[in-house]
């Protein structure tokens, strides 16, 4: 595995995003946050095109995510707020909101995710499992005024989150005595659903999911933190396989850096 030394331009990296175009873009969770933006494929010296710099005001971001128009939307957890920025991103600067929503009883949002008609779903992580997804619906664009539409009930305190194939995944830190994975199917996104299936196969006592990302065949990539001993990215084949209680994963990836730090942040597919 490649290791770059980003300490000289990022603190705590929390997300990794790799955009249409191929470019690497990663979360440092500060004050202010800072994105520093790589070409692909990493080498051992890479350093960064350029770095966005996220407004002071946004303090602990913690994930990101772009939308089908390639604008950027960043959760804060201290602010219980979700900000879009603009697009497109060709050089440094200081970013500018032009959407900021106010995430109400979701406390402290973390995953971000759109279905396919473009509305917004937020991992709760701050709240229990009645209140653990929120969902703003897109309409005729987002606004400042967006309210929250519905909230999905269960997983408890739920950090990563994506859509898959029009399903919902939804990663809890909650599930005793391990964290797992929540499947929401795509006809099951109404007010008060609760998860069709939950998982927490394969994973290490005391650990949980930390961002989702998806390979081209489908299957789900699993970052993993939390506990003590050597984090993991897990692997579960959703590509080839349907999704149940007891899907084990088909692979666990880790390294030196990865049980050092016992907490792989973010996880991002190119």
């Amino acid at each position: 595995a490649l290791t770059l030394n980003v300490s000289a331009t990022l603190s705590d990296p929390s997300a990794l995003l790799v955009d249409s175009t191929g470019r690497l873009f990663v979360l440092n969770d500060s004050t202010p946050g800072t994105i520093p933006v790589y070409a692909l494929p990493l080498t051992a010296s890479s350093t960064p095109l350029f770095t966005l710099t996220l407004p002071a005001s946004d303090t602990n971001p913690f994930n990101m995510n772009f939308d089908s128009s390639g604008n950027l939307w960043v959760s804060s957890t201290n602010q219980n707020t979700i900000t879009e920025f603009t697009g497109p991103f060709t050089a440094s600067a200081t970013l500018v909101a032009a959407v900021t929503i106010a995430t109400g009883v979701c406390s402290r949002p973390e995953g971000l995710g759109f279905d396919t008609s473009g509305n917004l779903y937020a991992a709760c992580e701050g709240n229990s499992g009645a209140n653990a997804v929120a969902v703003f619906l897109k309409g005729a664009g987002f606004t400042n005024a967006t309210p929250l539409d519905h909230v999905l009930d269960g997983p408890g305190a739920p950090e990563a989150l994506g859509f898959q194939g029009g399903n919902l995944y939804v990663g809890s830190d909650l599930a005793s005595p391990n964290g797992g994975i929540a499947q929401y199917l795509s006809t099951n996104l109404a007010a008060a659903a609760v998860p069709n299936v939950y998982n927490s196969t394969g994973m290490t006592t005391g650990w949980f999911p930390e961002q989702f990302a998806f390979d081209t065949a489908g299957n789900i990539f699993d970052a993993d933190c939390g506990g003590a001993g050597a984090a993991h990215i897990y692997v579960y084949p959703i590509g080839s396989q349907a999704f149940s209680a007891t899907l084990a994963p088909t692979a666990a990836y880790t390294d030196a850096n990865i049980t050092a730090s016992k907490c792989v942040g973010g996880v991002a597919i190119h």
